[in-house]
């Protein structure tokens, strides 16, 4: 089915890009085994609809998109839509010059007994349907995004507390590490006074 080219203008916030700073955590010493891997600690914003470097994981039929638009609203039928005239129009052969076919199609309108009243109340039906429902998923996905964004702000917030029990970790290690050995050379000291 063809569909006439609808410009609908949207309201929505300009986009804010998120900002994914990367950055090593702990270096190995001591030819221990190897610490916790690299990180990347995220700086998000509730407020940023878009996250850079993300592949789609879905395929939106954008047709099937607009169809379950109309049919929600009731607007399912399309034979006395204002698509008649696109039906029309790609009937003409391309060589006749479009004039000629804005001229023809009144006229064929009439003997399809298609009004073009009614055609025109269709058409301004859709519009405010298709804006509506913009609006609608608008609202919908940013408040989406924003609940996403902000339960990724308190993972970020773990993370960043598994990172400082890492830190901490490791400097417990190198510290007992330290002090064992100490320890140990003061006992083997004590020991050569034994023989």
């Amino acid at each position: 089915m063809g569909f006439m080219e609808i410009f609908i203008k949207s309201d929505a916030p300009e986009e804010e890009k998120v900002v994914v700073e990367s950055k090593t955590i702990i270096t190995p010493i001591h030819n221990e085994p190897p610490s916790a891997p690299e990180m990347s600690e995220m700086k998000l914003n509730p407020a940023s609809p878009e996250v850079t470097n993300l592949t789609p994981t879905i395929v939106l039929d954008e047709s099937g998109m607009i169809k379950q638009v109309y049919e929600t609203a009731g607007l399912g039928d399309l034979s006395k839509s204002i698509f008649k005239i696109q039906q029309i129009r790609t009937s003409f052969p391309e060589t006749i010059p479009d004039e000629v076919v804005r001229q023809t199609i009144p006229g064929l309108l009439t003997a399809a007994n298609l009004d073009t009243v009614e055609l025109r109340l269709d058409a301004e039906t859709r519009i405010a349907t298709l804006n509506t429902a913009l609006q609608n998923n608008l609202m919908e996905q940013t408040e989406k995004i924003n609940s996403l964004t902000e339960e990724i702000n308190e993972l970020a917030m773990v993370i960043e507390a598994k990172r400082q029990e890492i830190i901490n970790a490791q400097q417990n290690k190198d510290i007992f590490s330290k002090v064992v050995e100490q320890e140990t050379k003061v006992i083997q000291e004590n020991l050569t006074y034994l023989s």
